[in-house]
């Protein structure tokens, strides 16, 4: 699993089961990487609220920093 990761949220609050969440998915990426690349990668990733549905849905960006 990639160790650090950072989840911001953009005009939101990022709750518990979101994070989870998006660390798990996030996480998944450590098999595209090589294996020199694992030990140094930072993520950002960047939570937006979508408001016009009445259900929570959210927008990600996310940023790689390799080596």
């Amino acid at each position: 699993m990639i160790k650090k990761i950072e989840i911001k949220g953009v005009h939101t609050k990022v709750d518990p089961k979101l994070y989870d969440y998006v660390n798990k998915k996030i996480g998944y990426l450590d098999r595209r990487l090589p294996r020199y690349a694992k030990e140094s990668v930072h993520v950002e990733v960047f939570l937006k609220e979508q408001k016009p549905n009445t259900q929570k849905k959210y927008e990600c960006e996310v940023l790689m920093y390799l080596p």
